[in-house]
């Protein structure tokens, strides 16, 4: 119900490798992030608010009827959080990509990225940024979402 929001991710060992600390727009209802509501409904890469990080950052999620795959398309099939840089190209400015390994919308299979594996499930740049459309670097570690 809050308006605050905070990302942080640890590593394996559990050092901090990235925190930031955003407002949301408006609301986040049910339907945008989580139901089987349709497309118009949810956030996705043609209907998302580009959402600023006190990191200069931007966050980017993508509900459940992201149904694109690959390179420019809605960072793929189902639920995902983007962190991205200022210039605003979610797909080839990444900091952050956290989707779960399997697509979850209409599709079977794995996520159209390359390469992509459980272990990419979690992706983060632990210095500049890495695009989808190319490769998405290996992270085990925690992720967490705070909303207050």
């Amino acid at each position: 119900t809050g308006s605050q929001f905070r990302i942080t991710v640890q590593d394996g060992s559990g050092t901090d490798q990235y925190d930031a600390v955003g407002t949301r727009p408006g609301t986040w209802t049910y339907n945008q992030i989580t139901s089987a509501a349709g497309a118009d409904n949810q956030y996705h890469s043609d209907h998302h608010s580009r959402i600023p990080l006190d990191t200069g950052h931007s966050l980017f999620v993508s509900g459940r009827s992201g149904t694109q795959s690959g390179c420019g398309g809605s960072l793929g099939n189902g639920y995902a959080l983007v962190v991205y840089g200022p210039g605003g190209d979610y797909h080839n400015e990444l900091k952050l990509l956290l989707a779960s390994y399997y697509q979850v919308s209409g599709y079977e299979g794995v996520r159209g990225f390359s390469p992509w594996s459980e272990s990419h499930e979690l992706s983060m740049a632990t210095s500049g940024t890495f695009s989808s459309c190319t490769a998405t670097p290996d992270m085990l570690g925690t992720f967490r979402f705070f909303v207050r």
